[in-house]
């Protein structure tokens, strides 16, 4: 039975979660916070009658997700500012708002700024420079930033933040709130009026309060015996109808006790309307959150995690900075450099990182865009050797937010680590401290995005006596013992993923020998941790990626069976230096070496375009080969017009005859014998 011809089609038919396209916000619509990304961002804040207060954080970062419950906080402690200013945040770990982060030239997590009253455009924004953690003097500074800006444009809709005529009194103050006024609040207070212009924010849409500024050289001041400069700022609250104030405050007040005593007196005068800050909170509604199940069979390197972190690097992290150069440029071909001799992976991840060296040492400064441009393109020559869906396998963490990049680049350094020392051990004159942990520490200080984490690892660094660190070994010893020292700091912390807690690595359970009654054995941890890093899984535990192989008969399936992906091509990987070279030398001799041909990878969106030669040699080839298919053509035809007569003429003379020989073949000779 005749079989048509077999033809193999591989076609995607799983891919892992995209985990950071599925980055959850660290906020929910119950904290006051408007969320924003790339769609909205610009609708939102530009040409809007209020300012904006906007967080740029990352979801997976530390100190993004230590500072959360702090911003919420604020959030809603000034909730009734809503109509002068706005409390918003972006989340920088969701790719798509990437755009939008770089385009306000986040390059670190978590940054914070002031969006002018009828922002027009990026420029308009100001990088918030105070501490964000001091909740006491957070809502001050933003008054302070409302108030500035209050002066140059003067809002029609905002309150005034002067200070009141100094030939102000109680009566004619009345008579300014006007007649839905059942509140006067008077605050004596020096420059800058901080507490004075957050209850002014506060109770600005509220026609039922009318909020004063006073000087302690007022006349009105002075008879409210308000002139102690170590006092203020003092508080005096009226009641309509009142010739007294109904509280007066002995020393020193905040703008949130103001807020208390004038919300309660509201209360208590009768008035149904509260006033918008003394709105109860909604209760915080416990929201059901899919959990993923932990699973310790994972707690293992997997390039997948490798190469995620890789491609997170090259797309998010080094073009966070508009432009790159200076000692920002010198970090960069520290980090690159490195990653050229030590990352680890497969031989197109290593060539990436030679094409992106050699481009850097060509250049003293590069933007983000031409970054991206050069990424994109090597990335392309080379067949994606990066993927471009980032997926995590053991660094995945039972909740979107938590591990992922974090995990993954932990993983990517002492990977390099060992990397290092499998090839320099034997090299007297490496040193590590110049080759592994200087590059590593440029990039932690001046790319990655955590910024407390960048902080606190230089001063680490600069701590640490570095003539110590010069075998390959060494680094190795050092990098884990920095590692297990944040992992001391960070254990119990809002950032640890109850699934993974943080501990000492690596724990008895799966290195006993690492361990006795005086602590680790370092001997014994540095084999675990070569033998650990150097053994890169390349099939993840949850049986993913997966490709089908399809045979086809007659135009229906006739088989199909799925295959394992491994991506672990790291055969001549020492090479790369040489293989890039050659490569290199043939191009200059217009040899064709490195053909642009594509194909589909395990995580691409369609399937993109063969190459299409365009040198004048292939229209050479074309040419002859036209004329071959020519002369068969004619041939052909000339064949089917004498079919008969020729096969004839083959089957029964000898001349034509196979097996001229056989008997058969001399009697049919015979018998056509003339």
């Amino acid at each position: 039975m005749g079989y048509s011809k077999f033809f193999i089609g591989v076609l995607i038919a799983a891919l892992l979660d995209h985990v950071i396209g599925d980055e959850k916000s660290l906020f929910s619509n119950e904290d006051q916070i408007l969320q924003l990304d790339v769609d909205n961002f610009n609708q939102k804040v530009y040409n809007q009658g209020r300012a904006f207060f906007v967080e740029f954080y990352s979801s997976w970062c530390g100190a993004c997700i230590a500072y959360a419950p702090l911003y919420k906080k604020f959030a809603l402690d000034v909730q009734a500012w809503k109509p002068i200013i706005e409390v918003a945040a972006v989340n920088c770990a969701d790719d798509k708002n990437s755009r939008v982060c770089r385009e306000h030239a986040i390059d670190a997590f978590p940054t914070i700024k002031y969006f002018k009253y009828m922002s027009r455009g990026k420029e308009d924004g100001i990088r918030y420079e105070g501490n964000k953690h001091e909740l006491t003097t957070l809502p001050l500074d933003v008054a302070q930033l409302v108030r500035d800006d209050w002066l140059k444009q003067r809002p029609p809709q905002w309150p005034s933040f002067d200070y009141a005529d100094n030939s102000s009194t109680v009566e004619s103050l009345w008579q300014l709130a006007g007649p839905e006024a059942k509140l006067l609040a008077l605050i004596v207070e020096a420059y800058p009026a901080r507490v004075t212009w957050a209850e002014k924010i506060n109770f600005a849409m509220d026609k039922r309060v009318h909020t004063v500024l006073l000087s302690s050289g007022d006349a009105l001041a002075k008879s409210l015996g308000a002139t102690t400069p170590t006092d203020l700022p003092k508080f005096y609250l009226y009641v309509k109808g009142q010739e007294l104030p109904v509280f007066l405050s002995e020393a020193k007040i905040t703008w949130q006790q103001i807020r208390e005593k004038i919300t309660e007196r509201l209360i208590a005068v009768g008035i149904e309307r509260m006033a918008p800050s003394a709105v109860t909170a909604p209760p915080v509604v416990q929201q059901t959150e899919q959990t993923i199940t932990a699973n310790w069979n994972q707690f293992e390197v997997q390039l997948l995690d490798l190469t995620s972190a890789m491609y997170y690097i090259l797309k998010e992290e080094i073009p966070r900075r508009q432009l790159i150069e200076g000692e920002n440029m010198s970090a960069l071909k520290l980090w690159i450099h490195m990653l050229k001799k030590y990352a680890p992976g497969t031989v197109p991840i290593r060539r990436l990182f030679y094409r992106l060296d050699e481009w850097l040492s060509q250049t003293s400064q590069v933007s983000a865009e031409q970054w991206i441009a050069k990424v994109d393109s090597v990335q392309s020559d080379l067949g994606y050797p990066l993927p471009t869906n980032m997926t995590w396998i053991a660094c995945r963490g039972s909740k979107p937010y938590l591990r992922g990049y974090s995990c993954g680049l932990w993983t990517l350094l002492h990977t390099i680590t060992v990397e290092a020392f499998r090839i320099e051990q034997n090299n007297p004159s490496f040193d590590a401290a110049v080759e592994v942990i200087e590059p590593i520490h440029q990039f932690i200080y001046r790319y990655f995005s955590c910024e407390v984490c960048g902080k606190h690892f230089h001063n680490h660094v600069e701590k640490t006596d570095k003539s110590a660190i010069r075998r390959a070994a060494d680094s190795i010893m050092w990098l884990w013992r920095a590692h297990n020292i944040v992992n001391k700091i960070l254990a119990k912390s809002q950032s640890e993923d109850p699934a993974f807690p943080k501990q000492q690595f690596p724990p008895a359970s799966i290195c006993a020998p690492c361990h006795n009654s005086d602590g680790f054995v370092d001997s014994e941890v540095l084999n675990f941790l070569i033998a650990y890093y150097s053994d890169i899984k390349t099939d993840s535990a949850e049986q993913a990626p997966v490709y089908k192989v399809s045979e086809f008969e007659g135009g229906a399936v006739k088989t199909a069976a799925s295959k394992r992906f491994n991506p672990r091509f790291a055969v001549g990987v020492d090479k790369v230096d040489r293989l890039e070279q050659a490569e290199q030398r043939l191009r200059r001799e217009n040899l064709d070496a490195n053909p642009q041909r594509r194909w589909k990878h395990i995580d691409a969106n369609d399937y993109v375009k063969p190459y299409d030669p365009s040198s004048g040699s292939h229209f050479f080839y074309l040419f002859w080969l036209s004329i071959v298919a020519a002369a068969l053509f004619i041939t052909y035809m000339k064949y089917r017009r004498n079919r008969t007569k020729f096969w004839k003429t083959f089957y029964y003379y000898n001349d034509y005859k196979l097996c001229p020989w056989s008997s058969a073949s001399h009697q049919n000779a015979q018998k056509f014998a003339v």
